[in-house]
Parts: C-alpha cells; structure tokens; sequence
C-alpha cells in the first residue's frame, strides 16, 4: 500500500494497490484516502467469490475472510477447518 501511495503522487494513471487487504473496509478507506485508485484482493476472492456482492450488500457477517497467521479461512471470526497456507 505504502508502494502504491509514493507512486501514485508522481504518476498521472490508475494505481492498483495489492497485499493483506483483507476487508472491504480497508479497501474503501485506501481509496478513500487517495492511496490508490484500485483495490486487488486476490485471497479474498479466493476465499469468497462472492466477496464483492457480500460486500457492496453490506452482508458483512457472512464474508469469508483469510486469517493472516494462519492462511484459514475465517467466518465471522470463526477458524473453519479448510484452511490453505
């Protein structure tokens, strides 16, 4: 993200940040805040297709979401036991 911000601020195009965006509330506070223009959450999607939809619904107790110590899967807070590294 920080790579994306000092970019961003000599470059006069789109900037995509990636890494360890994990909710949809940090996405929007990254653009928000003029960091980036766009968002890739590739764990995320991989985690729940569906991610986008859940999100732009505001269906946020249903999100599946990647823990970042451990690579499971995570629901409402809840470790499932399908994890990926």
């Amino acid at each position: 993200m920080h790579l994306a911000q000092a970019i961003k601020s000599v470059v006069k195009i789109p900037v995509i940040t990636v890494g360890r965006v994990r909710t949809p509330e940090l996405a929007n506070r990254i653009v928000q805040e003029g960091k980036a223009d766009l968002v890739s959450m590739g764990r995320a999607l991989i985690a729940d297709p569906h991610f986008p939809r859940k999100a732009l619904e505001g269906d946020w107790k249903r999100l599946f979401l990647v823990s970042p110590a451990t690579g499971a899967f995570r629901v409402s807070g809840k470790e499932e036991a399908f994890g990926v590294p």
